[in-house]
């Protein structure tokens, strides 16, 4: 067999060798940026985009999570333009075995070039899998023993938030019709820059002072930063716990009534206190819910 057709057959074989690693090189890359995309929350329109995007030219759309896709789906192109350079030149060498041509002799040393520069790339590209794929691994193991502890945490974070959501919405102040005040510690801080108090039962009447405490100290909001649904008249307007009486909301009571302090900005509620109505400690509202709100 003629040694220029061997030679030129060898080098196709290897830069169709080398397109195959630079193939699979670029699938997996694919992969990987789909699942990032996926992460992000792009939807498979949006990723199809995006990779069309990236295929479309060969200049790096300049984010950090598109480069290793974008390498090696150039790498891949210049792959298999060499790869396809390499079957024509055997292709036309064999159809002009016996026929003098010198272009072909010319194009066998380009192509040893090439398959010499692809052979340099085919190799940096089975160090850098192989590389990837450590890391990979090594991510996906740690995100499997992430996944496996929200697990384990998730019963103990619902039945918290359960509590919680209770604990604010059925507050029950010890009054025993003597003491006049009485304070609540939360199970959980709370940020925000407005509570709202809304008495749901009351012995007697619905009197309430109230306050909160701001990481653990009590707080002492004026009149100007509480407003309210509606008064009884004008002497039962005042809320704070100096008050001469007390806030009692209009006839008829009811449950819809609500008074809201204004903290002016986000703080940490770690409590509340609330009284009774001064002049006599067997009215006070019994059972009263919580809301807030930045």
């Amino acid at each position: 067999m003629d040694e220029n057709y061997q030679c030129l057959k060898d080098e196709a074989t290897k830069t169709k060798q080398a397109l195959e690693n630079a193939f699979t090189e670029k699938e997996t890359q694919k992969a990987k940026l789909k699942s990032s995309y996926k992460l992000f929350g792009k939807n498979d329109d949006e990723i199809t985009s995006s990779l069309l995007e990236i295929e479309s030219n060969r200049k790096n759309t300049g984010l950090p999570v598109d480069e290793e896709y974008n390498n090696s789906y150039w790498k891949w192109k210049d792959a298999d333009e060499a790869n396809e350079k390499a079957q024509i030149a055997l292709k036309k060498y064999d159809e002009n075995y016996n026929a003098d041509i010198p272009d072909v002799m010319i194009e066998l040393k380009e192509v040893k070039q090439q398959n010499e520069e692809m052979q340099r790339q085919n190799e940096e590209l089975r160090k850098e899998i192989k590389s990837q794929n450590e890391e990979l691994k090594k991510q996906n193991e740690e995100m499997k023993n992430e996944m496996q502890e929200m697990k384990a945490m998730l019963p103990q974070m619902m039945m918290k938030v359960l509590y919680t959501h209770d604990f604010f919405s059925n507050i029950t102040p010890a009054f025993n019709g003597e003491n006049k005040e009485v304070d609540i510690v939360f199970p959980e801080p709370v940020e925000a820059r407005f509570i709202t108090f809304k008495p749901k039962t009351w012995r007697n009447e619905p009197w309430l002072r109230c306050e909160v405490y701001v990481d653990n100290v009590l707080q002492n909001t004026p009149l100007n930063q509480r407003s309210f649904s509606s008064s009884n008249c004008n002497d039962f307007k005042d809320s704070t716990m100096n008050a001469k009486s007390g806030w009692l909301h209009k006839h008829p009571f009811n449950a819809n009534e609500w008074l809201k302090l204004d903290l002016q900005q986000v703080k940490t509620i770690t409590g509340i206190r609330v009284g009774t109505y001064i002049g006599d400690a067997s009215r006070y509202v019994s059972k009263l819910a919580l809301e807030f709100d930045n």
